[in-house]
């Protein structure tokens, strides 16, 4: 049995996705978590994501996977730094997906 502060970042994020899904929470957060793992552990991680919007939860995803995006999503959120009251962070909110790559791409 190996500590967890022993464990690797990617070993660590695994494990907490894994723990998440031990409880029944109404809404799960979770951290570029596809960004992880093997084929495998990406595949179930989906799978029971998708599984979680199935059952009415809410999950909120942060991602730089366009396939995660395009395959999971129903509404997406745009973090502008510097563009909010006081040269804060700002979010928006798009509901389709070309809406938010438009405006990204004119970040750029």
């Amino acid at each position: 049995c190996m500590a967890v502060g022993t464990f690797s970042s990617g070993m660590r994020s695994r494990f907490n996705f894994f723990a998440a899904m031990a409880f029944d929470f109404d809404v799960y957060c979770f951290d570029e978590v596809t960004a992880v793992g093997d084929g495998v552990f990406k595949q179930r991680s989906r799978e029971l994501m998708r599984g979680l919007k199935e059952r009415g939860k809410v999950v909120v995803l942060t991602t730089h996977n366009l396939e995660d995006l395009r395959g999971f999503a129903d509404a997406f959120v745009l973090l502008r730094s510097g563009a909010g009251a006081k040269g804060g962070s700002r979010l928006e909110r798009y509901g389709r997906l070309d809406e938010l790559l438009y405006q990204y791409a004119r970040l750029s």
